[in-house]
């Protein structure tokens, strides 16, 4: 390529077919936005699908105008080991008068800031404030991400960050991309909270698996529920906000159900993750031809990824739910666990793909799934709610796939050279605690601000009604069919459990979809929130997964 500048320059065959290459590669990994709506979208409750679909769409948009502002200029402008600062770069204001073709990188690296800020809204899906979501959006493609890439990703033609000065290896984001989300997910899930009913639904398990509430099991029949201990203080504390008229129907339902906040339709979380894989192969093949010498390096970086991807999910059915004590012989197998063990192999082979064995990439998915597993737990002990578990798939795998440099790289690995492993371990070991450690230093006080604030999540009411209805005026279609096929009259031969279904959804049904369909102003909704307070004891039975 020569020429002073961008419209001046002359290709060669080889320049313009990796130009070709990269751009094929950022659509496709941009086209990942819409595996991780899918994901998102099936792994909620129906009445907030609509919110998750608009949250993404902002996301990208906002995320673009601030990678654009500022982002690339922090990344790659005149990189100086900590930060970009260059102002040739702050608005692509002379990206024409540059030899490097920043028009081209500036779209690549777009695609991969807009990834890392996606992982994070899953986590806080069903509760967080949209304008509050789309600041950190901003934040997190304008400054957050750069400065992580200006460290690792910045090469001689900019400057050199830190830490790919002193050695550390990231080649297409396990690190960079993946554990700067996860982090984020981590913080954000926590200083949010878990969503509305998880706390007194958790409390009623412990209660159930204690045996304060007797022993309880969906065979023991009639004779077995009798044995419940329905005076016990933790439990009344629960009861007294279902209505009176509910409460003989409602301790039946205890006693032979399990509350969960259940994923609303598994076949989008499927088909969004076989998305991703495919689009994945571009993730970390993109850069194969510009980055590495080998002739069959895209092909081989893309077998890596199949391979591990594959025994992620395989090897997550069986680990995950023995690690986190939910093995059951009549549910073994969650399509959820299986698609988060697929993301997770793919996640925990990104840093290391360009430089391994395909053996290699076998065992890095099988232990990424490890990883995911024990993230799962730590979730559970923590109180952390995270709807997708974003946080331990990328997070989780961000970490092994940043360590697993120092163990299977073929040029400086642990299992090829013993003395180059043992220090690129300790390399790999530093970038992965300053990784955590600059984003943790950003992120956790922007989230306890917004939570100081009462910025940060919508009211209880809302979020009882759905965000769907009361902030988007909007039903989903299946949800819609679903109330009206319940709603109408008490017949005399319903059980007590359909009585209690029936009288929860009709006294909120009618005037909720009346209200949506017809709203005109915010006016409506401000009356709405008052009309579902008066029917708190109606709405607070929806947590136990009657919505």
């Amino acid at each position: 390529m020569t020429g002073q500048n961008y419209e001046d320059q002359i290709y060669s065959t080889k320049d313009a077919i990796e130009i070709v290459w990269t751009l094929v590669s950022t659509a496709m990994i941009f086209f990942m936005q819409s595996g991780f709506a899918l994901v998102e979208v099936g792994s909620v409750r129906a009445k907030n699908a609509q919110s998750i679909l608009i949250k993404n769409l902002c996301d990208s948009a906002i995320g673009c105008i601030g990678f654009w502002l500022v982002g690339y200029a922090f990344a790659f402008g005149d990189v100086k080991y900590v930060i970009g600062f260059g102002s040739d770069y702050f608005a692509s204001s002379n990206f024409k008068e540059l030899e490097t073709d920043n028009y081209k990188w500036f779209i690549f690296q777009y695609s991969f800031a807009a990834t890392s800020a996606t992982i994070v809204s899953g986590a806080l899906a069903e509760r967080c404030q949209l304008a509050t979501y789309l600041c950190f959006s901003f934040l997190m493609t304008s400054f957050i991400y750069p400065v992580v890439v200006s460290w690792i990703w910045a090469d001689q033609s900019w400057g050199t960050g830190w830490l790919k000065n002193i050695g550390f290896i990231d080649f297409a984001g396990s690190g960079v991309v993946h554990m700067v989300g996860g982090v984020c997910a981590v913080w954000g899930a926590k200083i949010l909270g878990e969503r509305y009913g998880r706390e007194k639904m958790r409390r009623v398990e412990k209660m159930r698996s204690e045996g304060s509430l007797g022993n309880v099991d969906h065979y023991v029949g009639p004779a077995g529920r009798n044995s419940i201990s329905w005076n016990d203080h933790e439990f009344q504390e629960v009861l007294q906000h279902v209505k009176g008229d509910y409460r003989e129907a409602f301790k039946e339902w205890i006693s032979t159900q399990q509350p969960e906040f259940k994923p609303h339709n598994p076949a989008l979380i499927v088909t969004g993750t076989l998305l991703l894989w495919v689009c994945w192969l571009f993730f970390n093949g993109g850069s194969a031809v510009i980055f590495s010498p080998r002739k069959n390096a895209p092909a081989k970086v893309i077998m890596c990824n199949v391979i591990s991807a594959a025994a992620g999910g395989l090897f997550a059915v069986f680990f995950k739910p023995r690690i986190c004590g939910t093995y059951s012989f009549v549910s073994q197998y969650d399509p959820g666990t299986i698609c988060n063990g697929i993301i997770v192999g793919l996640v925990s082979c990104t840093a290391s793909c360009d430089k391994i064995e395909v053996w290699s990439a076998f065992l890095i998915g099988t232990i990424g799934s490890t990883f995911y597993s024990v993230g799962c737990l730590l979730l559970q002990k923590f109180n952390i709610d995270d709807p997708l578990e974003a946080s331990a798939v990328h997070l989780g795998g961000g970490t092994w796939g940043v360590m697993a440099v120092s163990f299977f790289n073929n040029e400086v690995g642990l299992f090829y050279d013993a003395q180059a492993g043992i220090k690129q371990f300790g390399l790999q070991l530093l970038g992965a605690i300053a990784i955590a450690c600059w984003v943790s230093l950003i992120v956790a006080p922007f989230f306890l601000t917004m939570k100081k604030f009462n910025l940060l999540r919508v009211p209880k009411e809302i979020e009882v009604v759905g965000l769907d209805i009361s902030e988007l005026g909007g039903v989903p279609e299946e949800v819609y069919a679903k109330l009206r096929k319940d709603f109408g009259f008490l017949t005399p031969n319903q059980s007590p459990m359909q009585s209690f279904n029936r009288g929860v959804k009709r006294s909120m049904v009618d005037d909720l979809l009346t209200e949506s369909i017809n709203k005109d102003n915010e006016e409506q909704v401000k009356q709405r929130v008052v009309f579902s307070k008066n029917l708190k004891a109606d709405h607070e039975t929806s947590k136990f997964g009657l919505d």
